[in-house]
């Protein structure tokens, strides 16, 4: 249910004088900043670079650094958000940024309200995400909410919109895209060792014991011609096989990929996981590797299946795909090439920031 202000009438005309007199297209209110809050960095601040060669005018809002924090650390927010939405034709609110009486206001002044959300928040409670103050409820309810009252809703993938559909008459899809321009393609070439690799977030490093039986049999029947090679800065648990263990470090990210020759994406499927549209096999992909990822969510969304990769189920489906690709560098060529053609075609920034641009502005607006 909508919030309703009875002071509406009273900031209609204030509204009018202040985005006529100094108007901007877009209001971003994002997570963060780029680098703490991934999501902000790939479903706004990424395609800030092509707005401004579109003449596209915005304004980006961030909340307080911490989630937890005292009401009145939010009081510049607000009155930051309250101005330069007033002077917006467009409002688009990330993720979990939840105040609906705020984003009521706006809407009833006439702004075209944007809701993205890039993994399952709906399943979320209230301490795990930025609720502002007098905003408590649980965040599946309050999700439905932000959606029924948008204008348009953009999801990162099919999961996350088979929950908004219901509640919303616009649904986009927008994926998790690359920019491509920053991932160079691996040249595969004869090896005397085959890496299969894995590279992710301390978090996620307990997945590999998903497929500790399968590396363990690929290892005892490829021996010498493969290696393990994992890089995290988490616990990995893999004692029966035999690994190279890396810590990850953001500035040799993209040497470390380019010297894996097979990518690996195990995920369990639980709630989380088919929320999320896996960024590291999008990594795997885009760097020209074939991968090896579980059947489930956004991995099956991505991969054909035997064409730009591989999906497994089962210790034998996996072990029986790895070893195919270890044993075969024409495939791994061929397989990796593919998997680049899918991110150029559809999860890279130069495919997707058309389709953002007409979506954030108005249409019935040229850039100001």
């Amino acid at each position: 249910m909508q919030w309703k202000l009875p002071l509406t009438a009273l900031f209609a005309p204030i509204e009018r004088a202040v985005s006529s007199r100094w108007p901007i297209q877009v209001l971003f209110v994002v997570r963060g900043d780029p680098l703490d809050a991934p999501s902000s960095r790939y479903r706004v601040f990424q395609y800030l670079q092509d707005f401004d060669r579109n003449n596209i005018s915005y304004r980006v809002v961030k909340p307080p650094r911490r989630k937890r924090v005292h009401c009145h650390l939010w009081i510049p927010w607000f009155w930051r958000t309250f101005f330069w939405g007033l002077r917006s034709r467009s409002i688009f609110i990330q993720k979990d940024i939840f105040w609906l009486p705020l984003w009521s206001f706006f809407k009833r002044l006439g702004k075209r309200v944007l809701y993205d959300f890039d993994d399952a928040v709906f399943a979320e409670q209230p301490g795990q995400v930025y609720n502002l103050p007098l905003e408590r409820r649980p965040g599946w309810e309050t999700v439905r909410e932000m959606v029924r009252l948008s204008d348009v809703t953009m999801v990162a993938n099919d999961y996350l919109a088979g929950f908004a559909r219901p509640h919303g008459a616009n649904v986009m899809v927008v994926p998790m895209v690359l920019d491509l321009e920053s991932y160079p393609v691996k040249t595969h070439g004869h090896a005397a060792k085959v890496v299969i690799g894995w590279i992710g977030s301390p978090q996620t490093s307990v997945f590999l014991e998903l497929v500790q039986v399968a590396l363990e049999r690929v290892g005892e029947r490829l021996g010498e011609r493969v290696e393990i090679r994992i890089v995290t800065n988490g616990e990995v648990s893999l004692p029966r096989v035999p690994h190279t263990r890396m810590r990850w470090e953001a500035a040799r990210e993209m040497s470390d990929l380019l010297s894996f020759d097979i990518g690996i994406v195990p995920l369990p499927e639980t709630t989380f996981t088919l929320g999320k549209s896996s960024f590291k096999l999008l990594q795997f992909m885009g760097c020209g590797l074939p991968v090896v990822c579980s059947r489930m969510g956004f991995n099956a969304e991505a991969i054909n299946d035997g064409e730009n990769g591989f999906l497994a189920e089962d210790n034998e489906e996996w072990c029986k795909k790895l070893s195919l690709l270890v044993t075969n560098e024409e495939m791994r060529r061929t397989m990796g090439a593919k998997a680049r053609r899918t991110v150029e075609e559809r999860y890279s920034l130069q495919s997707q920031a058309p389709v953002v641009r007409q979506v954030v502005m108005p249409v019935d607006a040229s850039p100001a």
